[in-house]
């Protein structure tokens, strides 16, 4: 048994991931346990997860496949394969501990799912190559990434800085493993990491690694987020190449695509968005398409929370407000912000007034039409 695997498999690193698994209050899997089920018998439960994995005889649970409105397209669909509560532990177990030797290897360009990374710093680095008159973007993103990783890549990569077969045979496992969907029939996963798993974000970077060394090594601008990046240069035709150098890279070596876009090259003049933000000369704002998004998520929070409790209704607002707050307060929206106010306002008034039978009948659309600003609620 190698060292990493034995930290794997050690009590206290079983325990340390039940415990996150705990906190991000996930969901169960295919088995039906839930996090409550599973508490219940803990310690026997990550008794037994111990002695497989020791053994060897550990073989993850079918992953459940659901399908999950898009944020950025609520007509579509995004597929998540959703671990049982005891293989998200086996995962996280095995993420902490390799997950800091692999970091170690990530550029520096790459900034989704890292400790001390996240999508203001990938922000501030934009605009630290727009100060440096870097005035000129590619825009691209990866067509349905998670789903077309190459399995065989993926592992080859890893085995550069992670080489205990025990660990491999975990990671094969996981990637090889099908899933079953609502209607019960089984999906075999011919490529692709499960979407939904602890281990697929971790797998992500290692995939992308060698994209952001040969961009970067090539001296172009690069700033990515998990499977959307962009390119900034001094020059259209600039732009222009890294973008095609980009797109060569991924199809030959990768085995990945690029997603068409519309308007792939922008300039700061012409403005452009990038994670959520608008850029345009000095003009920094919440993208136009983000706010129609914001709207309707506090559509769906309404319709969800129609007859919880207004106490539980109104912290359960507040967290997503929060969480907007702290994303986009660095643009300073201050205008944008005001408008989501009187968005909540008009659905929060006429949600107590339903339940204190006031009015006539509210229909829902009409709790998110016309609203009227000023009431502050995100100030």
């Amino acid at each position: 048994m190698g060292e990493l695997f034995e930290r794997v498999c050690a009590e206290a690193t079983l325990f340390d991931a039940w415990r996150r698994v705990e906190h991000k209050g996930a969901r169960g899997g295919i088995d039906q346990v839930t996090i409550t089920v599973f508490r219940q018998r803990l310690n026997d439960n990550l008794e037994q997860l111990r002695a497989d994995l020791c053994a060897g005889r550990y073989v993850p649970e079918p992953f459940q496949k659901i399908e999950i409105p898009k944020a950025d397209d609520p007509g579509e669909t995004r597929p998540l394969q959703m671990p049982t509560v005891r293989d998200k532990i086996a995962q996280e177990a095995v993420r902490s501990v390799i997950a800091p030797i692999l970091e170690k290897t990530f550029a520096d360009c790459s900034y989704a799912y890292r400790p001390g990374k996240g999508p203001q710093k990938a922000i501030r680095r934009v605009e630290h190559y727009l100060s440096t008159k870097k005035h000129w973007v590619a825009d691209a993103d990866i067509d349905r990434f998670f789903d077309t990783m190459d399995q065989r890549l993926t592992l080859e990569e890893v085995q550069k800085h992670i080489t205990e077969p025990e660990i491999v045979r975990l990671l094969a496992l996981w990637m090889k493993m099908g899933a079953v969907d609502t209607r019960g029939r089984w999906v075999d996963p011919v490529r692709g990491v499960a979407q939904g798993s602890v281990i697929s974000p971790l797998l992500s970077n290692v995939y992308l690694t060698p994209f952001d060394a040969y961009l970067t090594q090539k001296g172009h601008a690069l700033v990515r987020y998990a499977d959307n990046f962009l390119l900034l240069a001094f020059s259209s035709e600039a732009a222009a190449q890294a973008l095609e150098d980009a797109r060569a890279f991924l199809q030959q070596r990768l085995r990945l695509r690029l997603n068409d876009h519309p308007r792939p090259i922008a300039s700061l003049a012409s403005g452009f968005v990038f994670l959520g933000i608008y850029f345009r000369g000095e003009l920094r704002r919440i993208a136009h398409s983000k706010i129609d998004q914001m709207k309707a998520e506090i559509r769906r929070f309404w319709q969800r929370y129609a007859s919880a409790p207004v106490p539980r209704l109104v912290t359960e607002l507040n967290e997503s407000i929060l969480g907007w707050q702290r994303y986009y307060g660095m643009v300073q929206p201050h205008e944008q912000f005001q408008e989501l106010d009187g968005y909540i306002a008009e659905g929060l008034a006429r949600a107590l007034a339903t339940r204190m039978n006031i009015g006539a009948t509210v229909r829902n659309t009409d709790l998110y039409e016309h609203p009227d600003a000023g009431t502050h609620f995100m100030r």
